[in-house]
């Protein structure tokens, strides 16, 4: 088994070394390398960034790829429970931890996300608090500050799309069309009417 933790650095030096460092305490297996990813002085973007990493990660046989942001800090049995829920679940191709973080004075865990399609709009699930007994949740998708993924997956489908945000996407979308100016996005919504004819007719 061999993983390649890809730490993508853009102008946040102290962050990196810190889950760097977090990384060499933990349980990653040997032959395992942690390759920091520099963004800083040709910006290639997220989807760039990474898709560097994964196909040296890809020439060199790994296994598996962390992909994990600059402010995330990990356990010191971080890579045996992730490596455990992929073990019991072997159509599983990318499994994440529920990942901390604090507004003000609240801690939340940020868990998995669902996709609303009509709209292409995404909803993050968190909770305040942690379940006594951990189990496995299942998704539409996981956020990529900190995800454990199977080679496979990307020899797959390809790599990181680097198409961007909704908008990012549809300005692209016109761009090949032949399409001029910046296109407005209209927003789909599940609200009903104040009333409808059906409720006319059926007070009277």
């Amino acid at each position: 088994m061999k993983i390649y933790c890809l730490v993508l650095n853009y102008k946040c030096d102290e962050d990196t070394k810190k889950c760097v460092r977090a990384l060499e305490s933990s349980d990653l297996p040997q032959g395992s390398k942690i390759i920091v990813l520099d963004n800083s002085k040709k910006n290639l973007g997220f989807a760039g960034g990474n898709n560097k990493g994964i196909r040296l990660a890809i020439k060199n046989r790994a296994t598996h790829v962390l992909i994990i942001n600059p402010d995330v800090t990990v356990g010191k049995k971080f890579f045996t429970l992730l490596l455990a829920g992929l073990k019991s679940n072997s159509h599983l191709g990318i499994i994440a931890p529920a990942t901390r973080y604090v507004i003000g004075e609240k801690t939340f865990f940020g868990l998995e996300g669902n996709m609303e399609w009509r709209s292409a709009k995404p909803t993050h699930v968190s909770i305040s608090k942690l379940p006594t007994i951990k189990k496995m949740r299942q998704g539409e998708f996981v956020t990529f500050a900190c995800a454990l993924i199977r080679v496979e997956v990307f020899k797959k489908i390809g790599l990181i799309d680097g198409l961007g945000s909704r908008q990012d996407a549809i300005a692209k979308a016109g761009a090949l069309a032949g399409i001029g100016g910046k296109p407005l996005t209209v927003g789909y919504s599940e609200k009903q009417p104040l009333f409808s004819l059906r409720d006319i007719f059926s007070s009277a």
